[in-house]
């Protein structure tokens, strides 16, 4: 059995992914990602911190950071608009796994020490 956590959709026709890239990951305690997860539409400092590394560019990409939260495997992408709440939202399941096997292979390809922030990860969701 494999388990993992999703959002679902009623009656959708389709997705619609969008071409992502990941400027900042952001690791909040186990509480403050609770908090955060379960009131996305506060005011946060560590979005406000950040608010010049998320926009959409002219491709339509989004820049967004990467919250995760201590001893979670889940994580949250938010592009905040110019604001500091997550006015764009995503839900991304098994994110520390996605973040190892992105760091296993930075890793291989620079022969650097893996770092919990990373920035220009480009991801299609």
């Amino acid at each position: 059995m494999l388990k993992s956590k999703a959002i679902f959709e009623r009656k959708t026709a389709d997705f619609q992914p969008r071409d992502c890239v990941i400027e900042k990951i952001i690791e909040l305690n186990s509480r403050e990602y609770d908090t955060f997860s379960k009131n996305m539409l506060a005011d946060y400092d560590f979005i406000k911190d950040n608010i010049d590394l998320m926009y959409v560019d002219q491709e339509g990409t989004y820049h967004c950071l990467l919250v995760v939260g201590e001893n979670r495997s889940d994580g949250i992408l938010i592009e905040s608009e110019g604001s500091s709440y997550a006015r764009y939202a995503a839900f991304l399941p098994n994110a520390c796994d996605f973040l190892v096997a992105h760091q296993e292979q930075t890793q291989g390809l620079h022969d650097a020490k893996p770092e919990l922030e990373s920035t220009g990860m480009k991801m299609n969701l």
